[in-house]
């Protein structure tokens, strides 16, 4: 078992707002931090519009059981109105090699 990064890219749906979509992720990171296998979050964007949202999961199995809940939580489904379905792609990556920060201190 390794663990994962879930790697979704998608764009806003035509009119969305981006404060507006950005308001939405605090009820979305509230809820993924209480899953099972939840390490780390981060939302980017990149210059050409497409946003990119990285979670760290303690395993494949926890990156697909959140996935199953999130579709089915009332906490996402604000930010889930403002993105475009059909650019969305998402990827489940083992992670090969890693080091956490604590680490690099004492190296």
């Amino acid at each position: 078992m390794s663990a994962t990064i879930e790697m979704v890219s998608f764009k806003l749906a035509s009119g969305s707002h981006e404060q507006a979509f950005l308001e939405t992720n605090t009820a979305v990171e509230n809820w993924v931090v209480k899953q099972p296998g939840f390490q780390y979050r981060a939302l980017t964007k990149q210059a050409d519009g497409t946003w990119i949202d990285l979670v760290f999961w303690e395993s494949l199995e926890t990156a697909q059981q959140a996935g199953n809940a999130f579709m089915a939580a009332q906490e996402p489904k604000a930010m889930l109105a403002f993105i475009d379905k059909e650019t969305v792609n998402m990827q489940h990556l083992p992670v090969l090699a890693a080091r956490p920060c604590e680490q690099l201190e004492s190296a």
